[in-house]
C-alpha cells in the first residue's frame, strides 16, 4: 500500500460529512481500524460482539462517507478487507454546533478519549521500565483570549506534525511505541461573565 500524501491523511468533520459518523459503533469502528488496521467485517464483529451484517453495514456508512474504504490487496469477494483513509480527523466545530447529530458526536468522542485514558491510567503499572515515567496527564489553568487560544492549538498540533503518525499496516521501527496523544482545550469557567 502507498503512502498517503499529508493532505490525504487528515479529514476535517463538517456538515457535509457528519452522518458518517452519527453512530458511537461507527467512531469506534474508525478508531479500531487507526489503531490496529485492516480488518474485515466477520473480524470486527467478532471485537464489537455484534453480526458482520450490522457491522457492513456501518462500514459502508463510514465508506459513502470517505472515512473508510476496500482494501483490494487483502482479501477476496467473500473476504472484503477495510482500512481507515485517514490518520487523523479533525473537527469543524462552527459547522457543527448548530446540528444535533453533531453535539452527539463530541459527546462520543469525549466519552471516548475519557475511556482510552481510564485504560491507559490502569495499565500503567504494567507498562515496560522505560515508559512508566512518560505517562502524563497534565493540565495547566490559562488566561488567553480566543486569539491566543487558536495559535497554541495550531503551535501544538505543528509540533505533533513533527513527529512519526503510527500506520498500523507498516512496521514499527525498533524501540518506538504507539504513543496517544490527546488535546483538550475548553473554557473552565463557562458560567463566569
Amino acid at each position: 500500500m502507498s503512502e498517503p500524501s499529508p493532505a490525504e491523511d487528515r479529514v476535517v468533520v463538517d456538515g457535509s460529512n457528519l452522518r458518517g459518523l452519527a453512530h458511537p459503533l461507527r467512531i469506534r469502528l474508525l478508531g479500531r481500524l487507526r489503531r490496529h488496521g485492516r480488518a474485515t467485517a466477520s473480524m470486527l464483529a467478532k471485537e464489537f460482539d455484534t453480526t458482520s451484517g450490522a457491522l457492513s453495514y456501518h462500514l459502508r456508512q463510514l465508506e459513502r462517507y470517505g472515512f473508510v474504504s476496500e482494501d483490494t490487496e487483502h482479501g477476496n469477494r467473500r473476504d472484503r478487507w477495510w482500512r481507515a483513509n485517514h490518520r487523523t480527523t479533525e473537527f469543524d466545530p462552527i459547522s457543527l454546533e448548530s446540528q444535533a447529530s453533531g453535539r452527539l458526536l463530541n459527546a462520543e468522542i469525549v466519552q471516548r478519549a475519557v475511556e482510552r485514558l481510564a485504560e491507559a491510567a490502569q495499565s500503567w503499572p504494567d507498562w515496560p521500565d522505560e515508559w512508566r515515567p512518560r505517562f502524563d496527564v497534565s493540565d495547566v489553568m490559562l488566561l488567553l483570549t480566543p486569539e491566543q487560544a487558536a495559535e497554541l492549538t495550531d503551535r501544538i498540533h505543528a509540533l505533533i506534525k513533527e513527529y512519526p503518525l503510527h500506520r498500523p499496516d507498516q512496521p514499527v521501527p525498533e524501540g518506538h511505541r504507539q504513543v496517544a496523544v490527546q488535546l483538550q482545550l475548553f473554557l473552565d469557567d463557562v458560567n463566569q461573565p
